[in-house]
């Protein structure tokens, strides 16, 4: 199992809020506000396929 904790995604949002506050790095706030996103949608997956293997 992925050893990804929810923490990590926080910081990773609020890094990317943080930069947003920057025109020239919207786009790189963006990329991290979705690499965020996506990590936490993983690990979600990797909890339910975890679920559905103990029923």
């Amino acid at each position: 199992m992925n050893t990804f904790s929810p923490e990590l995604s926080q910081w990773l949002l609020g890094m990317a809020e943080e930069q947003a506050s920057d025109a020239g790095s919207k786009r790189r706030a963006d990329d991290l506000a979705e690499l965020a996103q996506e990590a936490a949608l993983e690990e979600l997956a990797e909890r339910i396929n975890a679920a559905r293997s103990i029923v």
